[in-house]
């Protein structure tokens, strides 16, 4: 599983740690990092979220497996989701799966 870090505390951590640990799964905080800055996708509308993140992660530690969950707290468009499963399919991932506690809504 990895996580990405949300600017401090992660809740995306807190989330998975005690899902994974019921499968004995490792966790990786710090496989994926952001090497492009932006702007917070929560005050960017729908429209510009993906060209937002596209291209801005990167794999920076190996992965061991072939199927990778990405966990996160809230999913939006789904931009940054998409950004990092690029970036983990170029690093070799062959499976990703994505795993969210909630769903937000766009403003209108």
């Amino acid at each position: 599983m990895l996580s990405r870090d949300n600017h401090g505390y992660n809740q995306a951590v807190e989330i998975a740690r005690p899902l994974l640990a019921l499968r004995a799964w490792p966790l990786h905080t710090n496989a994926i990092k952001r090497t492009r800055g932006g702007p917070p996708q929560s005050s960017l509308p729908a429209n510009r979220r993906q060209a937002n993140v596209r291209g801005a992660f990167e794999l920076v530690a190996p992965i061991s497996s072939e199927s990778i969950l990405i966990v996160d707290d809230v999913v939006t468009t789904g931009a940054t989701l998409a950004a990092v499963a690029r970036a983990l399919k170029r690093g070799g991932a062959r499976r990703i799966y994505a795993l969210a506690v909630a769903q937000a809504e766009m403003p209108r």
